[in-house]
């Protein structure tokens, strides 16, 4: 049994001796870049700014309220119908000052002055404002009383004609007068303004993204959609998302986007190497089989593939695999 046994050691060394190793060389990979649209969609929060609730008071009209014109919602500016009491009517006066005495014939000061300006606003009164009551301002009073309803037609200014607004126009929130009930108080709440949106923040930008681009952004939510100041991360037209916002107090979600879309092309991240500038290069394909780097500029990294802005041609053949074929894999 030694011979046999022997004898295929012998052939098993021989047939050994004449395999050689099996050794492959890396072959380069090479695509053509893929064009496309970089949008920069993130999800960001909104933070709506709202104003305080702006309270006006009754003037000093007495009677019963026979008419209320006004209702939440309604933008009010000077001349505007407010209600009436006693079947006058009184209106909304935007004026610097509120009116706090009634006026007549010979009576000189800054609320007369006030008045001219008022009733030329009107359209009652076209000669020189002063600040004196003169006949003028008697006959536009005596006018505007009888366009208001009054019994007897007055040449003398009764502040009850008027409520007061600090400004215009005025939105109105809350009504606290009621059709049929006694005339509210001289100094009790009349109206609250609405909430007015002042300003939206656009806050909680991922941070887990590339930083943004010196580029102009919108915000996109329900349908909406706003330009962004990115100076300031706020919504350039907050007025545009007021309906969409209202009641909202705290953060609500929305998108982020390049106001247009930037042209790019995509390549596989493989195909990408950093330098130890932190620069970014790839090595495209020339003549002879040679490579040569191109630096390129990366917009963000998804799934395996690189949106670059610059520095390849879709025409460009890219190598995926430089690590395996060049000596020196970097950027120079």
């Amino acid at each position: 049994m030694a011979g046999p046994i022997v004898a295929l050691v012998l052939v098993r060394h021989a047939v050994q001796d004449r395999l050689e190793p099996i050794t492959s060389e890396p072959q380069a990979v090479v695509v053509s870049p893929t064009q496309n649209q970089f949008r920069d969609v993130r999800t960001v929060s909104l933070v709506a700014g709202w104003s305080a609730p702006i309270e006006v008071v009754s003037s000093s009209a007495h009677g019963i309220v026979t008419e209320v014109w006004v209702s939440e919602g309604s933008w009010i500016e000077t001349g505007d119908a407010l209600f009436e009491v006693n079947g006058i009517a009184n209106v909304a006066a935007a004026t610097e000052a509120p009116f706090y005495r009634a006026l007549k014939l010979g009576d000189r000061g800054a609320d007369v002055f006030q008045l001219q300006e008022l009733l030329q606003g009107l359209g009652f009164y076209a000669d020189e404002i002063d600040g004196v009551y003169g006949r003028s301002t008697a006959h536009a009073v005596e006018v505007w009383s009888e366009d208001l309803n009054v019994d007897k037609p007055t040449k003398s200014f009764d502040p009850a004609w008027v409520t007061w607004f600090p400004n215009e126009p005025f939105n109105i929130g809350t009504v606290h007068i009621v059709k049929g009930a006694p005339s509210p108080q001289a100094g009790s709440l009349l109206l609250v303004s609405g909430r007015e949106l002042l300003t939206v923040a656009v806050i909680d930008v991922d941070p887990v993204l590339p930083g943004l681009l010196d580029a102009d952004y919108v915000v996109s939510i329900g349908g909406f959609v706003a330009s962004v100041d990115s100076t300031r991360w706020e919504v350039v037209n907050p007025e545009l998302l007021d309906t969409l916002l209202a009641g909202e107090d705290g953060p609500v979600l929305a998108e982020l986007r390049l106001a247009e879309a930037e042209a790019v092309v995509v390549v596989p991240s493989a195909a990408v190497l950093a330098g130890t500038d932190g620069s970014l290069c790839v090595w495209v394909s020339v003549e002879d089989e040679r490579f040569i780097a191109r630096t390129v500029e990366a917009r963000r990294d998804d799934l395996g593939s690189t949106a670059l802005s610059w520095g390849v041609d879709p025409d460009d053949l890219v190598l995926v695999n430089p690590r395996e074929i060049l000596r020196d894999a970097t950027c120079p």
